[in-house]
């Protein structure tokens, strides 16, 4: 019952941050990118975290008939995209191209994986619509009012489903899924509420920024609740990170640009740090001997990996270790795609950054900042194949895909003046 109270809670004050937002007048997201995002962000989420509760039964994440339910509305929705865009003499998409070529060398991979299935090229079809550029601009405030769509969305789901069959996904406390208020969110799909609280640490960003303090602070403290709810101790540090930037620069990110660049700085510092140094087996809940396993693999195979599809696949008295990833964001990488996949993630991240125009890089720069620190200790992104939130790398490369096209005809006299970086990222 108090984590009901607390979903509840959760609620009401995403509720009535999201109604103060909505008087800012903010642009609407374009019927198609609206569609892709709910389709492929919101949907899912949904799906896993509440209302595949009532569909399907444990460890449904691997039937064929679950990611048809979970994941096709998103497939549907990449290729019309990807279509609608190719026609409009759409140009490619640099740092997509880099991420796309990580894909691709995974294929043989996949193709010789005899478990990988129709899961095996979702990723690589679901990627598809960010290779290419949007014809026309679509501001950033639009991705933000829609991201906060997108998490109320989810919210509301999961205390719905909470407070209607809350057996489905309230689950006891575990050594390594426990919460403050005695119970924690879990999903008979994938037995525990992890998932759901790194998908709302990576909703986070986009949801904060544009907002006036109140609302920001309401909708900070919803998602932190709901991250606590969850027990993901991995998305706890993304989104205390996440908040205190936005919140502490949001005043004059012009003059406070060093806090994010500083963040950012600090997780990819962190990050490494787990990735190479050595841990005691049980550290932060036996993370250490992953990342140990980890290690000794990438050494094994250190140009092009092992594939996506090893780690989860070791020899029984591997058992320990044969969880979905290595639990760390460069690891990840390492294992499934060697050197070569590390600098195609890092090439894309650059030319990204590079890509987009001063007022957007700062909103791109926190969804790196996002999935950075939970990739300290978690692994967020694994673009060959479905992971925790196969989002996780598409939500900015489309993004990035629009707003490099808004940086340059924001350039052209013949476009409107740009609105100045802090009422582009913060209204007051």
């Amino acid at each position: 019952m108090t984590l009901q109270i607390a979903l509840v809670c959760c609620l009401a004050l995403l509720t009535s941050a999201y109604v103060a937002a909505r008087k800012d007048q903010s642009p609407h997201l374009p019927m198609l990118e609206a569609a892709w995002l709910h389709s492929s962000v919101t949907w899912p989420v949904v799906v896993k975290a509440a209302l595949g509760s009532f569909i399907f039964s444990a460890d449904a994440d691997s039937g064929t008939s679950y990611l048809l339910v979970t994941y096709g509305p998103a497939l549907l929705m990449s290729v019309v995209l990807m279509i609608v865009r190719v026609r409009g003499d759409a140009k490619l998409f640099s740092p997509s191209v880099w991420i796309f070529v990580s894909v691709a060398l995974s294929v043989p991979f996949i193709v010789f994986s005899a478990s990988s299935g129709v899961a095996g090229i979702l990723p690589t079809l679901l990627i598809l619509p960010a290779l290419f550029q949007r014809a026309s601009p679509i501001p950033m405030a639009a991705w933000f009012r829609s991201a906060r769509t997108s998490l109320l969305v989810v919210v509301m789901a999961i205390t719905g489903t909470a407070l209607v069959a809350p057996i489905n996904i309230i689950g006891l406390c575990r050594l390594d899924k426990c919460s403050a208020f005695g119970e924690v969110l879990t999903s008979p799909i994938t037995n525990n509420g992890n998932f759901a609280g790194v998908a709302i640490a990576l909703l986070l960003p986009l949801a904060l920024l544009g907002l006036q303090r109140f609302p920001m602070i309401l909708t900070a403290a919803a998602a932190l609740i709901m991250i606590e709810a969850s027990g993901s101790r991995s998305a706890a540090i993304s989104a205390w990170v996440v908040s205190a930037v936005i919140l502490l620069a949001s005043k004059n990110w012009q003059r406070r640009a060093w806090m994010p660049m500083f963040a950012f700085g600090c997780v990819v510092a962190a990050s490494v740090v787990t990735a190479v140094g050595t841990f005691p087996r049980e550290f932060a809940t036996y993370r250490g001997g992953l990342w140990a396993r980890a290690q000794e693999l990438f050494l094994q195979q250190p140009i092009l990996g092992h594939g996506p599809g090893f780690w989860s696949s070791q020899p029984a008295e591997m058992s320990f270790l044969a969880n979905y990833s290595p639990h760390n964001f460069w690891l990840e990488f390492a294992v499934s795609g060697g050197i070569v996949a590390m600098i195609c993630v890092i090439a894309a991240g650059v030319a990204l950054l590079r890509r987009t125009g001063k007022q957007e890089r700062y909103a791109v720069l926190m969804m790196f900042i996002a999935i950075l620190a939970l990739g300290v200790v978690e692994a967020p992104i694994q673009t060959a194949k479905l992971g925790l939130a196969p989002f996780a790398h598409l939500l900015p490369l489309i993004i990035g895909a629009s707003c490099a096209v808004a940086s340059r005809s924001a350039q052209k006299p013949s476009q409107a003046k740009a609105l100045p970086l802090g009422k582009a990222l913060t209204r007051h």
